[in-house]
């Protein structure tokens, strides 16, 4: 079941199905809460939460909230219960669903019984009475319309059928014109909309040129460190390093080949391509620096799309000019965190620092790292509007040592 939802999710996040997302997660949620992992259903429901207040689903809202106060009340999480399910029975009033009304009301008095509140629960449990009450009258007067409204059909259709005949011959020309006007707006609709369509095309083919030619540029001086190491170690006769390195290094190239023709990658990729980079920069100098990737353990790192190669040019700054120069006690930290409508990542090292590679830099070359970055932020502008702008501070000033890196990359699979 869990495998069946999860393929759920994913086909609907290729469509771009949400409501289809939003069912996935609350069926993972159910899945989870009879396999007794409460907490994970808790994780599920939130996400689903989440999305059915974003496309703005009442009904979505209204159940979510009660599913949830029921999950806090079997974890014994009684200060939220109370709250969660008044917000299900606003929605259902909001939306105008009185069996939602009537699941919360019921739920509401049962909390308090349960709690031998009875002063609150007694109300509570006659307004459920009464939307009972209500729901059941709504129920025969629906049920005494139809059966009127199929005895009138029945009347009508004898004078329908007589008016019919005579109005065949005028409707049928009529028909016939009306058929001939949505033709051609049919055939102008088409016009347009194949010719907004090879825009579209025109532009997206742009867009991943551009793409692919700042991934190009990204990697040249790490392919030529790369090679030079497999060469050394062939030299000094280790095969198994070398095997080792080939591996690892052949793996990135057939990364970052996959990804020059993608706009986006799920976080989990973009992780596992720095794990490679870091591991192979590590090993070409001698392990003279230790690192760490952190992220929250409930980041949904495989549910969330980011454009790929964004954050290594920066993570290769760090290494290239701060760890490199240091001590064998360097250290790099790459952290993420969700916000949502994008993903925070900082990128710490304890090297040299910013401020003193600037002072070295005899030669004045200039770093691509943040060139690039802005150039690509470009083509995602769409998303990237209202994003923060990169952050690069030297950590002296805070009493630290080395330089840390703020990044904001753009959330492509969430609503913008």
């Amino acid at each position: 079941s869990i495998v069946c939802n999860r393929n759920v999710l994913r086909i609907s996040k290729e469509i771009n199905w949400r409501a289809g997302i939003a069912a996935g997660l609350g069926n993972l949620a159910d899945v989870f809460h009879e396999m007794g992992e409460i907490d994970s259903s808790i994780i599920y429901r939130r996400y689903s939460l989440r999305l059915s207040q974003e496309l703005t689903d009442c009904e979505g809202i209204s159940e979510e909230y009660l599913r949830l106060a029921e999950l806090y009340l079997e974890t014994g999480r009684y200060d939220s219960v109370l709250v969660l399910a008044n917000k299900s029975l606003q929605k259902a009033v909001e939306c105008n669903y009185p069996l939602r009304q009537s699941e919360a009301l019921k739920f509401i008095a049962d909390y308090y019984s349960s709690r031998d509140n009875y002063k609150d629960a007694y109300p509570v449990l006659q307004q459920y009475y009464a939307m009972q009450d209500s729901i059941s009258s709504a129920d025969v007067k629906k049920n005494i319309g139809e059966l009127e409204a199929k005895y009138q059909t029945k009347v009508n259709e004898q004078q329908i059928e007589l008016l019919t005949f005579e109005n065949q011959l005028s409707s049928q020309r009529l028909r016939i014109s009306i058929l001939t006007v949505v033709i051609l707006i049919i055939l102008l609709l088409l016009i347009i909309y194949v010719f907004f369509m090879r825009r579209h095309q025109e532009k997206l083919k742009e867009a991943n040129l551009k793409q692919q030619l700042f991934l190009s540029q990204m990697n040249p001086h790490f392919i030529f460190n790369a090679l030079g190491s497999i060469q050394n170690y062939l030299y000094k006769n280790k095969p198994e390093v070398t095997a080792s390195y080939l591996a690892r290094f052949s793996f990135l190239m057939r990364a970052i080949l996959n990804n020059s023709s993608k706009m986006s990658i799920s976080l989990s990729e973009e992780i596992e391509i720095l794990k490679n980079y870091i591991e192979l920069e590590r090993m070409r100098l001698k392990n003279s620096f230790d690192y760490e990737i952190h992220f929250p353990k409930d980041l949904e790192t495989d549910l969330i799309d980011i454009p790929p190669m964004m954050i290594q040019p920066f993570v290769e700054n760090a290494i290239k000019h701060g760890l490199k120069e240091g001590k064998d006690d360097g250290r790099l930290i790459v952290s993420f965190k969700d916000n949502n409508k994008y993903v925070e990542v900082l990128i710490t090292d304890n090297g040299v620092g910013i401020d003193e590679t600037m002072k070295s830099n005899q030669s004045g070359h200039k770093s691509m790292a943040l060139t690039i970055f802005n150039r690509r932020m470009q083509i995602y502008k769409k998303h990237s509007s209202k994003l923060p702008l990169p952050s690069i501070k030297d950590r002296s000033y805070s009493g630290g040592q080395g330089t840390s890196v703020e990044l904001c990359l753009p959330v492509l699979n969430h609503a913008s």
